[in-house]
């Protein structure tokens, strides 16, 4: 990982530890909820190729 990549996600997640708890929870679901879809998307294209 390049060091100015390193530092965007250090400075993300600084941010994120100055949030309130309701932001933490809203970015936390966003995610989780991405991470669920790619999952998805991830078995369709799989079920897709085996057929």
């Amino acid at each position: 990982m390049s060091d100015e990549r390193k530092k965007q996600y250090e400075t993300l997640a600084e941010k994120f530890t100055y949030l309130d708890e309701s932001g933490k929870a809203f970015i936390s679901g966003y995610i989780t909820g991405k991470q669920e879809e790619r999952q998805r998307q991830s078995r369709k294209t799989g079920c897709e190729r085996a057929s």
